[in-house]
């Protein structure tokens, strides 16, 4: 069992790493508000990313909504929360 150092220092790296992924979605939130993706996207446009089955614009505009959501709960005050232990 780690000890209790090694354990917030986990952490605190975690954090460190989830906030800058969270920076990083920020600035694709701004990009698609800033192109104006939700109108200049076609309904029946699809992206194939992986060889999988293709995205479309409902499954972008469904991570937007979510993006947006988790970022409005985290400026309540859980940002504060997460800075304390970013390294």
């Amino acid at each position: 069992m780690a000890s209790k150092l090694t354990y917030v220092a986990t952490l605190s790296e975690r954090t460190t790493r989830f906030l800058e992924v969270v920076a990083e979605l920020r600035e694709s939130t701004q990009q698609w508000q800033s192109l104006d993706y939700s109108n200049t996207m076609g309904s029946g446009e699809t992206f194939n990313i992986s060889g999988d089955q293709p995205l479309t614009k409902d499954d972008v505009t469904g991570v937007m909504v979510t993006l947006d959501a988790l970022l409005a709960l985290l400026s309540q005050g859980h940002f504060t929360n997460l800075y304390k232990l970013k390294r």
